[in-house]
């Protein structure tokens, strides 16, 4: 059984609320009480629980496995692994640290972001994402809401990447860490090749990115409809996705931008170093700035 409020989850968390649930799982805002320390604890459901359709005897496996490569992430922008394992009770389970901060959504709902804090996110983002594909994990599932915000020290802007959950060990192909005959990602942010279901590689997050940094400098979606259908047939389609031409941006940004976005694999960027090189080359002199100017929001909750 799932733990409750109030509860002492392995003789040290106490449980403080429930953060989210989802098909597989529910995630726990938890506190250590000896050193007043919060964390998030991810439990997967157990097997009375599921829907039977989606339970199969590797899940348990498959956990274990995404917990593993999971624990291997240091990246000050990714959400940080402290433990997992198996409980008393026979509940798998993974505790991420606490952050407090807005999500991106929140922020871009703001309105557009200036040209230098866009650029100051995603290669945040994209540091994550180096080590990450280093380790041979791919995300998958790259939008706002995965992004979180929040002041740390000297930066107002320090970002994290949330939500390996739906991660894959691409460096492994038969290792599949989500259950399979899942469509797995969110269609919105998903790449060619992904709406295809083909092998993916660190390009496929790449340009599930360049969505999020296409969004953060227009303050809107780059495809601007709700239809799922018609969204998956845009990615599909040769039409290229660019910036608005009236855009107020830099030049180099904006190649660097649709190279992000390049729908043949070929012809975009391979790598995370490879867009943050690209990304150091921008000159913001003559863009707007908003670094020093924006205040960031009342801090909100967000999940691991």
């Amino acid at each position: 059984m799932l733990p409750k409020p109030n509860d002492i989850f392995e003789r040290k968390y106490r449980i403080l609320k429930v953060l989210g649930r989802g098909a597989f799982g529910e995630v726990f805002h938890a506190r250590v009480d000896e050193i007043e320390r919060k964390v998030a604890i991810k439990i997967l459901k157990p097997q009375q629980a599921l829907d039977g359709q989606w339970y199969d005897e590797e899940l348990e496996a498959r956990f274990l496995r995404e917990a593993r490569l999971l624990s291997e992430l240091q990246s000050p922008h990714t959400i940080r692994m402290y433990d997992y394992g198996r409980s008393e009770s026979g509940l798998l389970y993974m505790i991420f640290e606490f952050v407090e901060g807005q999500s991106l959504t929140e922020l871009m709902a703001r309105g557009p972001i200036a040209p230098d804090l866009a650029i100051h996110i995603t290669k945040q983002v994209l540091q994550s994402l180096h080590e990450a594909h280093w380790h041979g994990i791919q995300h998958r599932d790259i939008k706002p809401d995965n992004i979180m915000v929040f002041s740390y020290l000297d930066d107002p802007w320090r970002t994290k990447l949330l939500d390996f959950g739906v991660a894959r060990d691409y460096a492994n192909p038969d290792s599949e860490l989500t259950t399979r005959g899942m469509r797995v990602g969110t269609i919105r942010y998903m790449s060619p090749e992904q709406n295809r279901g083909e092998v993916l590689t660190p390009a496929s997050d790449i340009y599930s990115l360049g969505l999020v940094l296409f969004e953060m400098l227009t303050g809107r979606y780059a495809i601007e409809t709700d239809d799922l259908n018609l969204i998956t047939m845009f990615h599909l389609q040769a039409i290229p996705i660019e910036l608005p031409p009236d855009l107020h941006t830099p030049h180099k940004l904006r190649e660097v931008a649709h190279k992000m976005l390049a729908k043949p694999l070929a012809t975009r960027f391979q790598s995370a170093a490879e867009t943050i090189e690209a990304l150091d080359t921008v000159d913001l002199e003559d863009a707007g700035t908003c670094l020093d100017d924006m205040d960031m929001d009342e801090t909100v909750t967000v999940r691991p």
